[in-house]
């Protein structure tokens, strides 16, 4: 038996900009893999997802997934910063059962709570959380 190919990225991509949320209010589909485009604008927020490990089941091709969210609010603007992140729990922690054309959200649980950072060559603010994230493909 094949092992479906899960793609934790595009899951968990398309469902962070669907329309007609208050995360899509704020950055719609400015939700980029792994780091900010080159060009970024940082007065402009948005959110970067990361997967950091996880594990798979092979008998159910479920994949968890320990996650990194990280909110940008601009480049000043940590209160916005913390606006997208609690949008971003809004829409994710304590889902089950969320089928996006590329796959299915089977859990999402927030493991921290935002953390402020700054960069230190950019100084841009940003809020970092994650999240555990079970998930499969259709």
């Amino acid at each position: 038996m094949a092992i479906a190919a899960v793609d934790n990225n595009k899951i968990l991509r398309e469902h962070l900009v669907a329309t007609g949320t208050d995360l899509y209010g704020l950055v719609a589909t400015r939700v980029y893999v792994e780091r900010l485009p080159k060009g970024y604008d940082p007065d402009t927020k948005a959110l970067v997802i990361s997967i950091r490990g996880g594990d798979r089941d092979f008998q159910s091709d479920m994949v968890t997934a320990s996650v990194v969210i990280q909110s940008y609010g601009g480049s000043q603007n940590l209160i916005s910063a913390f606006e997208v992140d609690r949008a971003v729990v809004d829409v994710l922690h304590g889902i089950n059962m969320v089928t996006v054309s590329s796959g299915i959200i089977m859990s999402a649980e927030q493991d921290t709570i935002g953390q402020s950072l700054i960069d230190p060559e950019t100084e841009w603010v940003s809020v970092i959380s994650t999240y555990t994230v079970q998930m499969r493909a259709v």
